[in-house]
């Protein structure tokens, strides 16, 4: 397996762990999102307002859950998030591209937890 369909299966099973079931009817509530949060991601001392803001950005249907389209990366963010890494906008994210932001996301989550 590949390490990036290796990713996307821990982004799936990982959803799968916090949701309050399996298959394509599975969505997370707000205190399902929050554990998943706290525990994989932010920590125990992750802000409410922080997760509220989170979740309302993700519940794009505004029906108080998240499923696995909105937990999801859609295709337009990952546009979004190509065209940020792409510094020089030439269409590539080169080695020194990719360096730059591994190393500032690195610096970010030493910050955050100091």
């Amino acid at each position: 397996m590949s390490k990036l369909l290796g990713a996307i299966c821990i982004v799936k099973e990982t959803f799968d762990e916090y949701s309050n079931g399996d298959g394509p009817d599975a969505t997370l509530n707000k205190k399902e999102l929050t554990e998943l949060l706290k525990k994989e991601i932010l920590g125990d001392s992750a802000p409410s307002e922080e997760i509220d803001v989170f979740f309302n950005t993700l519940d794009t249907d505004g029906d108080g859950v998240v499923n696995y389209e909105e937990y999801g990366i859609s295709n337009a963010e990952v546009d979004k998030f190509f065209k940020m890494l792409d510094e020089d906008g030439d269409g590539v994210v080169d080695y020194m591209e990719y360096v730059t932001f591994v190393a500032s996301f690195c610096l970010l989550l030493q910050c955050k937890d100091a």
